[in-house]
């Protein structure tokens, strides 16, 4: 039994742009699962920095990834996220109030 490393990465909306900016420190595992809270009144996007395209979080809205991504013997087949990355955030329409909260766990 082993127990998943956490992270934990907050924004305030009031703080976007039509830029993007990093969401705290480089994440230092690769991510099975992760949750992205978006408790302000304004859409936001959220990269990885890779070629796919970004992650798209409506005001007040969720996103949660990872169930199901693990093989017969319980360990992971894929990552969310590789190690080492930094996430990036914009508003998709303007600063608001609120906050993104993201949880990130490998």
């Amino acid at each position: 039994m082993s127990i998943y490393k956490r992270a934990l990465r907050e924004f305030d909306a009031s703080a976007l742009t039509g830029a993007y900016q990093d969401i705290g420190n480089i994440i230092e595992f690769p991510v099975q699962k992760v949750a992205f809270t978006n408790t302000s009144d304004v859409d936001v996007y959220i990269t990885d920095q890779t070629t796919n395209e970004d992650f798209r979080i409506p005001a007040g809205g969720t996103l949660s990834i990872g169930e199901g991504l693990f093989n017969n013997n319980g360990s992971s087949t894929k990552f969310i996220f590789s190690a080492n990355t930094t996430l990036k955030i914009k508003q998709a329409t303007a600063s608001g109030t609120g906050n993104i909260i993201i949880h990130l766990l490998g």
